[in-house]
């Protein structure tokens, strides 16, 4: 489709996120076709339930590209959730949701997959591609 339609496709996305989310979430691009976003002092449950809930509007939304062509696009989300004194870094964090996220992908995709979900974490990272 180009990348035009690719840029389209990933703005479409943003806006959608961006209109889901709180002020306190924080949500950015990684690289590509990979977002983050941060949901500080969440339980993994709301992290899993907020993927669920973007991944179905991302599926219900058919995107007008270059004015002509109407795409459905679906994404996969890996949730990786630790409390706050588990946390040895960011990067072990970010490492937790791409396990997430391939299995998501390898257990055939449009799926939200979490990491070891505990009861009363305090840092959710969910992981988008």
């Amino acid at each position: 489709h180009g990348h035009s339609a690719g840029d389209q496709v990933l703005a479409s996305f943003a806006h959608i996120v961006r209109r889901e989310l709180r002020h306190d979430q924080l949500f950015g691009r990684l690289g590509g076709e990979e977002f983050a976003i941060m949901l500080p002092r969440a339980l993994a449950a709301q992290g899993v339930a907020l993927g669920e809930h973007l991944r179905r509007l991302v599926e219900q939304t058919a995107l007008q590209v270059e004015g002509k062509q109407t795409l459905k696009i679906t994404i996969s989300v890996g949730v990786a959730s630790l409390a706050m004194n588990e946390v040895k870094s960011l990067e072990q964090l970010m490492n937790m949701a791409d396990i997430a996220l391939y299995r998501a992908k390898s257990q055939g995709r449009n799926r939200v997959e979490s990491f070891n979900v505990v009861n009363g974490n305090s840092v959710e990272h969910i992981l988008f591609r």
